[in-house]
């Protein structure tokens, strides 16, 4: 790992993704999603969830992007979002789409 948490292919320690490309800082990968249309399940986040959490309930994402500070997923066409501190791993915030 390097600062803030990085490694040497730009994951960080929240995100089991290995991101595609880079974009100024910020890298994305396109992953398929499967739960996130229904807004019950959106309704079952809480702060503090792992990613295994958010993933069993929402499915994958379509695009991830990380960088030091955070690791964004995003589903529904980036419409609903969630958002993992890059250092704890652990849910800080989302966005219902």
């Amino acid at each position: 790992m390097v600062d803030g948490g990085i490694d040497e292919d730009g994951c960080c320690s929240c995100c089991i993704f290995r991101p595609a490309q880079a974009d100024e800082g910020a890298r994305t990968t396109s992953i398929k999603s499967e739960n996130s249309n229904e807004i019950q399940n959106w309704r079952q986040l809480r702060r503090g969830m792992s990613e295994h959490d958010v993933e069993r309930i929402l499915g994958s994402p379509e695009k991830v992007i990380v960088n030091k500070v955070f690791c964004n997923w995003y589903y529904n066409d980036t419409s609903g979002a969630v958002n993992f501190n890059a250092e704890s791993g652990k849910v800080e915030g989302w966005k219902e789409p």
